[in-house]
């Protein structure tokens, strides 16, 4: 797969956002949880990835869900007697 660079400022070539985004993830991982090893800081991070990819596979499947069954909050809620219907 190709990688792509951005180029914000004329001249200027930054890296590619996945690498921006893994760096950023390291980071914020060490940081916000207080890790004093790498080791440690690496499997925050893992988690972080696993879990947000794991997120995006849930709502792409919700739209897919969505876009083949309709969007279902129009619909009214059924009532007792639509369950329990009376004698």
């Amino acid at each position: 797969m190709p990688t792509f660079c951005m180029a914000i400022t004329p001249g200027v070539i930054q890296p590619p956002l996945a690498q921006i985004s893994d760096r950023f993830t390291d980071r914020f991982a060490s940081t916000f949880y207080g890790t004093h090893d790498r080791r440690t800081s690496d499997t925050i991070a893992s988690a972080y990835r696993e879990l947000d990819a794991a997120k995006s596979d849930i709502e792409r499947n919700n739209y897919v869900l969505r876009d083949m069954i309709g969007n279902t909050t129009s619909m009214t809620r059924p009532t007792t007697a639509m369950i329990w219907p009376t004698r």
